[in-house]
C-alpha cells in the first residue's frame, strides 16, 4: 500500500497561501511550539506525516474539504486584490465552511488523542486505520460543536494593515467579540473566515487596526498550545518573531493550557 505523505490538520491548499513570495524558494515560516525556534519548510511539507491517512483518507479530504475550500479561497483572495467585484456564497458553500472547522477538529493532536484513550477497539487497528475511522465518523456524527456550528453565520474577513494573519496548524481559534462565541480561520496573510453567532451585516468585514491583528495572531498560538502543541506559520518572519517574544514572557501559562481544556 502506497503510504501519501499526508497533511495532518491544515491543508495545504491554504498553507500554499502563506509562503513567503520574498523567498527564493517560496518556503513559509513556521514557530515550532515545542523549541521555539523559527524555521522554514516547504508548503506541501510542513505539518505532514507519511502515511497518516490511507489513499482513501486523502481521497475523502480531497472531495470533502480541501477542493471546495481551494476554490473559495481563490475568489476571496481576488475580490480582496479588488479584481473582482464581489463574491456570492451558496448554502452549499457555507456549509464547505463550517465543515472545515469541523474537520479541523476531527483531526487535532487532542480529537486524537482523546479516541485512543477512549475507544475500547483502537488498539486492534493501525494508526493510520484508526486516523480513518476518526475522519470518516467524526464528520458524520453530530455532537454539540455542530449544534454550536449551526447557529453561526459565516462572512470573509479581510486584513486592511500593514500586519500580517499567521495561521496555526489548527487552523482557526476563538476571540472575544461583544461576549459572543466567534471564530476566525485564516486562509491567506490578508484574509479569513469568520464565524458569528450574531446577524452580520454585510459578506465582509474589515480590521484596520494593527493592535488587533496582533491580538489574533496571539489567540492563534493559545489554541495551537491547546489542541496540537505543533506550529504556527506565516509569510512573515516578523510576526513570527512578535509570537516568539510573547510566548518566552508566558510560557508556564502557555502550557498549562492543554491541560486545563483536557480537564
Amino acid at each position: 500500500m502506497k503510504n501519501i505523505n499526508s497533511h495532518i490538520q491544515l491543508p495545504n491548499g491554504i498553507l500554499k497561501y502563506f509562503r513567503d513570495e520574498c523567498d527564493p524558494e517560496k518556503k513559509v515560516w513556521y514557530l515550532d511550539i515545542s523549541t521555539g525556534n523559527i524555521m522554514r519548510k516547504p508548503a506541501g511539507k510542513l505539518g505532514t506525516s507519511k502515511g497518516y491517512f490511507s489513499e482513501a483518507g486523502e481521497s475523502f479530504w480531497n472531495e470533502e474539504i480541501e477542493t471546495p475550500l481551494t476554490r473559495l479561497n481563490n475568489e476571496i483572495r481576488l475580490f480582496n486584490d479588488l479584481k473582482i467585484e464581489s463574491v456570492q456564497f451558496s448554502a452549499e458553500d457555507i456549509a464547505t465552511f463550517k465543515r472545515y472547522i469541523k474537520a479541523a477538529a476531527i483531526r487535532s493532536n487532542l480529537a486524537c488523542r482523546t479516541m485512543m484513550n477512549k475507544s475500547v477497539t483502537a488498539a486492534l487497528f493501525t494508526d493510520q486505520e484508526n486516523h480513518d475511522a476518526l475522519s470518516y465518523f467524526g464528520m458524520s456524527i453530530n455532537g454539540e460543536f455542530d449544534q454550536l456550528l449551526m447557529k453561526m453565520n459565516v462572512s470573509i474577513l479581510l486584513n486592511r494593515t500593514p500586519r500580517f494573519w499567521v495561521v496555526p496548524r489548527n487552523c482557526y481559534y476563538s476571540i472575544s467579540s461583544s461576549g459572543k462565541e466567534t471564530l476566525v480561520a485564516p486562509i491567506s496573510p490578508t484574509c479569513a473566515l469568520l464565524y458569528l453567532t450574531e446577524n452580520i451585516q454585510g459578506y465582509y468585514a474589515e480590521v484596520t487596526n494593527s493592535v488587533d491583528i496582533e491580538i489574533m495572531n496571539v489567540a492563534a498560538l493559545k489554541y495551537e498550545y491547546m489542541f496540537n502543541g505543533a506550529f504556527v506559520a506565516s509569510n512573515s518572519q516578523f510576526e513570527l518573531k512578535a509570537l516568539q517574544c510573547f510566548r518566552q514572557k508566558h510560557l508556564p501559562e502557555l502550557e498549562r493550557l492543554p491541560h486545563l481544556l483536557e480537564n
